[in-house]
């Protein structure tokens, strides 16, 4: 009963929040955007904290499933300061992960990786998750 107080009120607000758009027009006010189930993402490949990781390494793993951020982009953050590097969308994979691939990155550099979830329509609004942290070779 206790799941069941938590998402009504989430869905009140999203319906309440969408009808407050405008419906094909924005009024420049975001929708909220509303994710159900625990947020607990973190990266399995590389692990998170993992060091020496290849600049090559070409996906960012996590585990699959319901609350899995399939759809979600990755976003990797240099932590010296520097352009942020985006890589791709999170795609089930058959083994029950979920992988976005990556561009080749820089070397010596500690980055930061976040999931972010962007919806669309006539209010486009957007959150992010923490999901790990690494160092390349």
């Amino acid at each position: 009963m206790l799941g069941l107080r938590i998402l009504v009120p989430l869905h009140i607000v999203a319906v309440l929040g969408l009808s407050a758009c405008g419906g094909a027009q924005s009024s420049g006010t975001p929708c909220p955007l509303v994710i159900e189930g625990p947020i607990a993402w973190s990266m399995t490949s590389p692990p998170d904290g993992a060091t020496g990781v290849p600049v090559n390494v070409g996906t960012i793993v996590v585990p699959g499933g319901a609350n899995a951020p399939t759809g979600a982009s990755v976003v990797l953050t240099p932590n010296g300061g520097g352009a942020a590097v985006t890589g791709g969308a999170f795609v089930a994979e058959t083994n029950g992960t979920d992988a976005a691939s990556v561009p080749t990155l820089a070397a010596h550099t500690s980055y930061t990786v976040t999931a972010v979830v962007t919806s669309s329509g006539p209010c486009p609004n957007s959150a992010s998750w923490n999901i790990g942290a690494f160092s390349t070779q």
